[in-house]
């Protein structure tokens, strides 16, 4: 039996930067992500995730769990929840990406 192969398959990024993307889809990212954001269950939580991946072109990582950098940086990269490294900024929990925390990764004790 022969393995179909698809040409226009196209394999998705495990990150994006917000910035990359046009303004719009950025928006309903945001809007998708503030209501996961405020959700109780997982059940709630992750079809939010993965309509929020879907948004912006991001492969949605096994976890189903989406981060957001929130780094002093500025960075705005999208990734994998479970790559994502914390620290508290006063009352503030930062979120730093992977490429954050090799770069420049913060403690709190700044």
């Amino acid at each position: 039996m022969a393995t179909a192969v698809l040409p226009h398959a196209q394999t998705l990024p495990a990150e994006v930067e917000l910035h990359r993307i046009p303004a719009h889809l950025a928006d309903q990212f945001t809007a998708l992500m503030e209501r996961a954001d405020q959700a109780i269950s997982l059940y709630e939580i992750r079809p939010l995730h993965a309509q929020a991946a879907q948004v912006i072109g991001l492969q949605l990582p096994d976890s189903q769990d989406i981060a957001l950098c929130t780094c002093t940086c500025l960075c705005d990269r999208v990734f994998d929840a479970n790559l994502a490294r914390t620290h508290l900024d006063g009352t503030v929990e930062r979120v730093q990406c992977p490429v954050c925390a090799d770069e420049h990764r913060l403690t709190g004790d700044e």
